[in-house]
């Protein structure tokens, strides 16, 4: 799988949005909940939606959740850096995956988010942080939407480096 991203760009919401819909067959493979902010105290909310919504549904057992490390201000995302959560449904009980292409950890950037989830009885928390994806300052949109896209699917990373990605200039 390609994606092509703007060169120097940095992705906001609706963008992430847009993409994670388009490549989950508009949510037909895997539900896409609304993102998150770190200092967001809607994310115990979306958590509880998510975890209601997969119990219940019979055949999605998986979801994926953009987490922006900034925060809302007068209701516009400031934003640092996009990563991303995949809870899965499995014989019942749920198991969360987080990934971020800079290789950072759940424990630093979300500390409130991972006792959030142990509070939902996800206790099965996995981070994949043993690998940097992203050399640059602009490209964690589209790897968060590559890296949930793939650990819906397989359960892991996408199997390719920062340099495959196919640019074009934002004229």
């Amino acid at each position: 799988m390609s994606l092509n991203i703007v060169r120097n760009h940095w992705y906001d919401y609706s963008q992430i949005d847009a993409l994670l819909k388009k490549y989950s067959n508009n949510q037909q493979d895997y539900l896409v909940a609304d993102a998150i902010t770190k200092d967001n105290l809607q994310s115990i909310q979306s958590i509880n939606s998510v975890l209601n919504i997969i119990s219940s549904h019979p055949t999605h057992t998986t979801v994926v959740i953009p987490i922006n490390l900034g925060n809302i201000i007068n209701r516009v995302w400031a934003g640092e850096h996009w990563v991303g959560l995949v809870i899965i449904r499995i014989d019942g009980s749920f198991k969360a995956i987080y990934a971020d292409s800079l290789a950072g950890k759940l424990d630093n950037a979300l500390p409130d988010l991972k006792q959030i989830l142990i509070n939902q009885n996800i206790l099965n928390i996995d981070e994949i942080v043993d690998i940097a994806q992203q050399t640059n300052d602009y490209d964690c949109g589209p790897w968060t939407v590559l890296n949930l896209d793939s650990i819906a699917r397989v359960g892991t990373l996408p199997q390719f480096k920062n340099n495959n990605f196919k640019r074009r200039n934002n004229n």
